[in-house]
């Protein structure tokens, strides 16, 4: 009887072990191999699975000699697709090759993880078992793929669209069990881990597999983005943010640390010298995906860090600890650069441990951080465009000291309108309706503010500025002429209030008369007339909602949803403020009246700070209209005073 194997202690800091899986040609055969010791400064020749573990069992198991060594069923069916019939296959599968019960060891092969798959031949993708629809998933990507790869989509893309389409419909029908497989693809629970994203970052060939079926990672990404940037069907807004991490391909962290992303998307630009943008693109990329342990929040992000010296991984350490010392030595690493306190914009007040400093970005909340895009395309330099920063640590590193500028406070807030009420993806009237909801209580925030300074007119107007106003504080872009005229529009509509669809629906057309919508009553209604559950449900505001989409699409204006869709994930869980100087802006709803509005040399986004006697509590990051690209900040630190964060 096989008993369980033990562990011979490697000799060095850069040793691994690489199994040897033995053939066999018939699939159910059991799994058989030998671990031997090398060192990855001898380039040694292995190729290293990346895979979700999956639950465990009891029965799962790979022999290594005589010896067992335990495994889950999804490393079995991997270890099993991947075996060849006649000759042994040299791999690095970290369930197998780091000894799982030795701490030391598994800090010190986590430490060099970003070496073991770099230096990898090929980094093999399992997805798991495939199905009949998996199949035809894989080859209609492919063919996606190839015609992007061929140039022929840029040269006569108009002419490919009915083919693009016609290949998608086999992805994508949402009244058959296709486009629930595609879902059911995009969600896999490999798209939802967090170590897999540097396991595809640094490798410098990939090849994914479902089943019995594989394609080349960059097939898999060309497919999909083409899918994605020709929009040729809408994929819910979850399944975006499941997989974005791994698929996107353009503006991630490692569209510059990654070789694997540079040998298939090359570019004139050259890898990012400083790390910082990387480092912190991912792991605000990497927030929503799931870890056992909070730890690997941020260790298997170190891949980004560069060549600057961040504490290396330590089991033994608590997660407080790690996450201080970690944020402490990101802020010293970087502190030659113009941005070292970027990383104060990725802490979220809504939910954290309160045994964190609240200057500690509390990794382990999946919350989305904020400003992302906005801050690295260089949108938002609030405290200028150069910067020249001094911080320091102090009471045993519990306390960061920064110096800025106070630039007002909150006077007033808003109700804000929960996540739980923006993630039901299967009702979009729903959706649709909180959406409206939310700003119109924003709308009447800001009207307030406008009388309090003194307006004489209290609804917000495109003639004098104060609708772009608003619309860029929720939006976070300044809209266009066009934008701004159907925002007005839908904005009237949402104050009529009449109980009658017939006096609201006279109303509404006279409104979107004014503002160019000439849609006209022939064909868009004559449905709802000669439907009675459609004129029913006119009735209701769901159904209003439903008229009011409609229309603005009847009006050649499809765009209309994706306002909608950008306002809401904005703004979940945020609130409306305004400050008693008279500007207004958003911030995470555990912003209070009397939080300090502060620019913080190092910090390229305002930060709410709420005061506790001396010191200061850091709340989360805050747009405020108006102060969010400022060319005239001024590093005189003679004019800024001193935040002692705690």
């Amino acid at each position: 009887m096989s008993t369980t194997y033990e562990y011979t202690p490697l000799r060095g800091q850069r040793s691994i072990r690489i199994l040897h899986l033995k053939p066999s040609e018939r699939l159910d055969s059991p799994l058989c191999c030998n671990l031997e010791e090398a060192s990855l400064d001898d380039k040694p020749n292995y190729e290293a699975l990346s895979y979700v573990w999956g639950a465990p069992d009891p029965e799962s198991f790979v022999l290594c000699g005589e010896n067992r060594v335990a495994v889950t069923p999804n490393c079995v069916a991997a270890l099993r697709r991947f075996r060849y019939l006649t000759e042994p296959r040299a791999l690095w599968v970290d369930a197998i090759c780091i000894n799982q019960n030795l701490r030391p060891e598994k800090s010190q092969q986590v430490a060099i993880m970003k070496d073991v798959y770099g230096s990898a031949t090929q980094v093999l993708i399992w997805l798991g078992d495939g199905t009949r629809e998996s199949k035809e998933a894989f080859r209609c990507i492919g063919k996606l793929a190839a015609l992007h790869i061929s140039g022929v989509l840029d040269v006569v893309q108009d002419m490919m669209v009915a083919e693009i389409k016609q290949l998608a419909d086999k992805l994508y029908d949402g009244r058959s069990p296709k486009f629930n497989f595609l879902l059911a693809q995009f969600m896999n629970e490999y798209f939802s881990r967090v170590w897999t994203v540097q396991e595809i970052a640094v490798a410098r060939k990939a090849e994914v597999t479902c089943g019995t079926d594989s394609l080349p990672w960059s097939s898999l990404v060309y497919g999909i983005a083409r899918i994605i940037w020709m929009r040729i069907f809408q994929l819910p807004s979850e399944v975006f943010t499941h997989f974005e991490s791994h698929f996107l391909v353009g503006g991630e962290a490692w569209t510059t640390a990654s070789p694997l992303h540079r040998s298939h998307f090359p570019s004139e630009s050259t890898p990012n010298e400083d790390a910082i943008p990387d480092l912190i693109q991912a792991l605000s990329k990497s927030r929503h995906l799931k870890a056992t342990n909070p730890r690997d929040r941020l260790y298997a992000m170190l891949w980004a860090s560069g060549s600057f010296d961040l504490p290396a991984p330590d089991y033994e350490k608590s997660t407080v600890d790690i996450y201080t010392e970690f944020t402490k030595a990101v802020i010293q690493a970087f502190a030659s650069t113009p941005w070292n306190l970027d990383l104060l914009r990725l802490i979220n007040g809504a939910s954290r441990s309160q045994d964190l400093p609240s200057w500690v970005p509390d990794w382990s909340d999946n919350q989305p951080f904020e400003f992302n895009s906005e801050v690295y395309s260089g949108l938002f330099f609030a405290t200028g465009r150069t910067c020249d920063t001094i911080v320091r640590f102090s009471d045993k590193d519990k306390k960061l000291h920064v110096y800025g500028r106070k630039f007002g406070d909150v006077e007033r807030r808003s109700l804000h309108v929960s996540r739980d009420q923006y993630t039901d993806a299967a009702n979009i009237t729903r959706y649709l309706i909180n959406v409206l909801s939310m700003l119109r209580i924003w709308k009447t925030e800001a009207e307030s503010l406008r009388r309090r300074n003194g307006s004489m007119l209290a609804f917000l107007s495109i003639t004098d500025g104060s609708l772009e106003e608003f619309m860029t504080t929720i939006l976070r872009f300044k809209p266009g002429a066009k934008d701004l005229s159907l925002f007005d529009a839908l904005l009237q509509l949402l104050d009529l209030d009449e109980p009658e669809f017939s006096e609201w629906e006279k109303k509404a057309f006279t409104v979107c008369q004014t503002y160019g919508l000439r849609a006209g009553r022939a064909g868009l209604m004559d449905r709802f007339d000669s439907d009675p559950e459609w004129n029913a449900l006119l009735r209701s505001s769901a159904g209003r909602v439903a008229f009011l989409i409609l229309l603005a699409k009847r009006c050649g204006f499809e765009w209309i949803q994706d306002i909608f869709y950008r306002t809401g994930p904005h703004n979940t869980d945020r609130a409306f403020f305004t400050t008693s100087n008279g500007y207004m802006g958003t911030a995470f709803h555990t912003v209070q009246v009397g939080d300090d509005v502060v620019l913080l040399s190092g910090c390229r986004v305002p930060m709410l700070l709420r005061p506790e006697g001396t010191y200061y509590r850091a709340i989360g990051p805050a747009y405020v209209h108006g102060i969010m690209q400022d060319d005239s900040w001024s590093q005189d630190r003679a004019s800024m005073d001193e935040f002692i964060l705690v």
